[in-house]
């Protein structure tokens, strides 16, 4: 081919955008009752990539007084050091976030802190074993509360999106006398997300994780009202966000009262892992809670109505056939309008319907 003669023209175009968000929490209190933190926080509204602190009264005395005895026992033995943690290296004595963690904690309890490396523990699989076992063993022990509490929360959001169009337009003529005409378009597009979120609670503060049955096609929500429960089974009752109409909480009615008295007779309110609690009951270890199972035909659905009535139902009044025990990690904060957080879910599975459908069944983290 010969070029005579040619008309050619090119464009292009590019976006590019980058956003970063986090949050960052931390709350810290002594006392038997956790401060309503929420209500404390104006009208609610999460600042991005902001951090925000939230500690009592009696906590902030404890974290005073703790650093007049550290201060001392560095005057004292003259070396004008404490060895604040044991058995870290030291990325992690560095790392602000935890040092401001631990030394809260130690003020608060009163004990020195240890951090532990991930290989001094057991597999997944083994701390499921015992978290099933945990369930189906001895009911009555209960441990006392604390007496102190803390929450550190973190969570960062990157996204970053970009884009490039090419066109090209042209018409050629050759030595031949073709005359050759071309229309072109290229796209190139890429998108990066990531998520990562850090929670950690100790003393009282240590979230109450049942399992919530969803028969209305979404996803678990929870009520901005607030009810009067014994959600740990501690003897002390909680302020609990109850699930929307179209979920209800997983039940066993152990003493066969026609009510659920207390965290004892729902799954994962004690333990914090309610798949493994029912894992307890898969008799034919088929991997599914089933007819074959005895505990099937006991298992009640527990919800609310408007009034904040209670009602129970079995799975099969709710068309409920079986449900599985795998579940996937499905991190989600569950707010309301207003922002405020009144629970996270933490994971989901799968329940099968007697005419074949299917449905979710979600671990959710109450905020008491």
């Amino acid at each position: 081919m010969k070029i005579e003669q040619f008309s050619v023209s090119m464009a292009s175009q590019h976006t590019y955008a980058r956003q970063v968000s986090s949050t960052e929490t931390l709350r810290a209190w002594i006392g038997d009752q956790r401060p309503d933190f929420e209500a404390m926080g104006g009208n609610g509204q999460d600042a991005p990539a902001s951090a925000k602190v939230a500690i009592s009264d009696a906590a902030r005395q404890a974290v005073a007084a703790a650093a007049q005895d550290e201060a001392a026992m560095k005057q004292k033995d003259g070396s004008g050091q404490v060895n604040d943690v044991n058995a870290l290296g030291d990325e992690t004595v560095n790392d602000p976030k935890l040092d401001l963690l631990i030394r809260i904690v130690e003020a608060l309890t009163g004990r020195k802190v240890k951090v532990l490396d991930a290989g001094d523990f057991g597999s997944l699989a083994s701390v499921d074993t015992r978290l099933a076992r945990a369930g189906s063993g001895p009911e009555n022990v209960q441990n006392p509360p604390a007496g102190w509490g803390i929450e550190y929360d973190y969570h960062e959001e990157i996204h970053e999106l970009e884009q490039t169009s090419f066109t090209a337009r042209g018409e050629i003529l050759t030595a031949d006398g073709k005359r050759l005409q071309f229309d072109l378009t290229l796209q190139m597009s890429r998108e990066y997300r990531r998520e990562s979120s850090i929670s950690f609670q100790a003393g009282d503060a240590v979230r109450k994780d049942p399992l919530v049955i969803n028969f209305g096609g979404n996803a678990a929500e929870l009520s901005g009202r607030k009810f009067d429960f014994d959600i740990d089974a501690d003897g002390q009752t909680d302020r609990i966000s109850f699930v929307g109409s179209a979920s209800g909480f997983l039940a066993l009615d152990r003493n066969g009262n026609g009510v659920i008295d207390d965290g004892h007779e729902l799954f994962g309110a004690r333990t914090g892992n309610g798949f493994a609690e029912l894992a307890a009951y898969d008799t034919d270890n088929n991997g599914w809670i089933d007819e074959n199972d005895s505990i099937f035909a006991e298992l009640r659905i527990w919800t609310k109505d408007s009034n904040g009535d209670d009602h129970l139902s079995t799975l099969a009044e709710r068309n409920i056939g079986a449900l599985y025990l795998g579940q996937a990690f499905t991190p989600f904060d569950l707010k309301d309008s207003q922002n405020r957080q009144h629970g996270q879910v933490l994971s989901s599975g799968v329940y099968l319907s007697e005419t074949g459908g299917a449905g979710t069944i979600q671990q959710l983290d109450l905020f008491v």
